[in-house]
């Protein structure tokens, strides 16, 4: 950063002071840069999960051989890898800690104080680096891997560990130097970003909750469509929701996008089912660092609806009337006439593939009951609830996957029939 940046950051150049030896304490280095008016900053896009990158620059501001010109940071699986380099070639000697340091603060809650000081220098015939807490004052790790790739670039680790890092991290990558040209008086101090906000490193993907659909869209709509909830949140330091998508799929294999959109919180979303099928919905979140998770599994069954070709269906001839209402799905329901014995014989029939069917219930003034038989053979029998409404009413046992006949028969009372279910 050049002078005017000096200024308006107030330098603090209070020092952790220790012998430059490896078994020491820690470099004589900078233990704290105060708050500063920091503006915007723009985070680099990288590849999904572990290997995203962040590269930021530096201009050539800075007296002394220090100035930075670059750092990147790549996320790991519990460790990321950083690296910094400068603009000119650096000597062992100026990463003497009497002379100068580079140094990454680290700041693990988003309040614009430094938490961690991660120092590079040389001492001891090799280039070191040391962790330090700077709320205790206290080192962490005396032997934090930290290399020269070249003459300008270093290599360090920033170990999520050691930071206790809660999900994102904000750090600065500065360099201290008090040698000519420089002085103690008025050291050479360099910085990437050179305002605020710092460099975030978010490694937790964001959270998904309360994923919920109809078990049958009937519970919830009397058309093809029917809502589906979710709830998105990101961790508290996290970068924020990216965008989300939610997707559906016939078979579970295979996904397509049913709906797109950004931000946290509540999410009702309304799909297009189609009649006689049964829906896989997930949701896709993505931070702004690209961290993704995607959610569990819900399933909604679309009924046929009452007079669906589909499953050849014969209604006994006089005994069944259309009745349109608007509770009914797709608009109408079938009502059997008035059944006294199950000898009047009102029926109806049809075929399905699948493991078994599922008969919904229409009109709620309906209060008759009937007998399911499958392939010929008796399998099970209901009985409506007038103040149930809509919804499933009955379903035969379940068999082995296939092709089917069906036989409903009245066996008493009034039945409504607003569709049918078939299970996979």
């Amino acid at each position: 950063m050049g002078r005017r940046s000096i200024a308006v950051l107030l330098v603090s150049v209070s020092l952790i002071v220790g012998a430059a030896q490896a078994g020491s304490a820690g470099p004589r280095v900078p233990r704290h840069i105060t708050d500063g008016p920091f503006g915007n900053a723009v985070v680099a896009r990288a590849v999904t999960g572990d290997g995203y990158a962040i590269t930021r620059g530096d201009g050539n501001d800075v007296k002394g051989p220090l100035d930075l010109a670059s750092t990147t940071i790549t996320r790991g699986s519990t460790n990321d890898s950083l690296t910094l380099t400068a603009r000119g070639s650096v000597r062992n000697a100026e990463l003497d800690p009497d002379r100068g340091n580079f140094a990454i603060l680290v700041d693990r809650n988003d309040n614009r104080k430094y938490d961690f000081g991660l120092y590079i220098f040389y001492a001891a015939g090799k280039i070191r680096g040391v962790l330090v807490n700077l709320r205790t004052n206290k080192v962490v790790d005396r032997t934090v891997p930290t290399s020269r790739s070249n003459p300008r670039t270093f290599k360090t680790m920033i170990q999520r560990r050691g930071i206790q890092s809660p999900g994102t991290y904000r750090f600065g990558v500065f360099s201290f130097y008090q040698a000519a040209p420089c002085s103690a008086r008025h050291p050479c101090i360099d910085s990437i970003p050179n305002r605020y906000p710092l460099i975030a490193l978010d490694h937790k993907g964001p959270s998904i909750s309360a994923l919920t659909s109809p078990y049958y869209s009937v519970d919830a709509s009397t058309t093809l469509s029917f809502p589906v909830s979710f709830k998105l949140e990101d961790d508290r330091y996290g970068t924020g929701i990216q965008g989300w998508v939610l997707e559906e799929s016939q078979d579970g294999v295979t996904w397509t996008s049913a709906a797109t959109g950004t931000g946290s919180g509540l999410h009702l979303v309304d799909v297009d089912g189609v009649e006689g099928s049964g829906t896989y919905y997930r949701v896709t979140v993505t931070d702004k660092e690209e961290n993704e998770r995607t959610s569990a599994t819900t399933h909604t069954f679309v009924p046929f609806d009452d007079d669906t070709p589909t499953l050849g269906l014969t209604y006994s001839t006089g005994d069944w009337s259309v009745d349109s209402t608007g509770s009914s799905f797709l608009g109408t329901d079938k009502l059997s006439i008035n059944v006294t014995d199950i000898s009047d014989g009102v029926t109806i029939s049809g075929s399905f593939t699948g493991a078994s069917i599922c008969f919904v219930g229409g009109d709620p003034t309906a209060d008759g009951g009937a007998l399911l038989d499958v392939d010929g053979v008796f399998t099970t029998s209901f009985d409506e609830d007038p103040t149930s409404g809509t919804g499933v009413v009955g379903c035969t046992d379940a068999r082995p996957s296939g092709a089917h006949t069906f036989l409903l028969t009245v066996s008493q009372g009034i039945v409504s029939i607003d569709g049918f279910v078939v299970v996979p």
